[in-house]
């Protein structure tokens, strides 16, 4: 692991298994990028997430809760994204 602008570049993936729309997430804590693979196999990065919203999502998903909704209710429309 490196260090970018005083932060440790750490990457966090956490599969989704019960998840209609999402089969991975993915988020990069030294540029607040995270990145979602839906299960039609597009993957698009929504940048400037901050780390408490990743928390959020991966405390829903191990909660069993929904991904996508949490998805669509928190990060879709709030964060600009580009398709991979």
């Amino acid at each position: 692991m490196g260090k970018i602008a005083g932060k440790e570049k750490m990457e966090d993936i956490l599969s989704v298994a019960n998840s209609s729309t999402i089969n991975r997430i993915k988020y990069e804590n030294d540029n607040d990028t995270l990145e979602v693979e839906f299960t039609s196999g597009s993957i698009y990065q929504y940048v400037d997430v901050p780390s408490y919203v990743w928390n959020e999502f991966k405390a829903q998903i191990e909660a069993g809760g929904s991904a996508g909704s949490f998805f669509n209710r928190t990060i879709k429309d709030n964060y600009r994204y580009s398709k991979v």
